[in-house]
């Protein structure tokens, strides 16, 4: 609506900062069978959830400036589109770099 424009980025290694804690995967399992949802239960450094872990490098990486347009009023169809023309800038980024720093075999996923 505006006319903003959106720098694209992506920081590898946010990902890996906590663990899940799989010790508490059949009371998760048990959660949501019963009440439909799961605690998210995760640990950083010294299994504390509030620090994140320090043996992990994080190496943001800048795309190319996505311009959008200025429109008064804009459709579900505009903001799909410039949604979309985000994500696949998005993922040309990560692809381009994703060897780099170690996620070679690594898919994104974007939900």
């Amino acid at each position: 609506q505006y006319g903003y424009t959106l720098v694209i980025a992506f920081t590898f290694g946010e990902s890996d900062l906590y663990r899940s804690l799989s010790v508490m995967r059949p009371l998760n399992l048990w959660l949501v069978k019963r009440f439909g949802f799961v605690l998210p239960i995760f640990a950083g450094s010294w299994f504390c959830p509030l620090l994140p872990r320090t043996d992990v490098e994080l190496h943001t990486v800048m795309g190319k400036a996505l311009h959008l347009p200025r429109i008064d009023e804009p459709t579900k169809e505009d903001v799909d589109h410039w949604h979309a023309m985000y994500i696949k800038e998005l993922e040309a980024l990560y692809a381009e770099h994703k060897a780099q720093f170690g996620y070679g075999t690594r898919e994104l996923q974007i939900e």
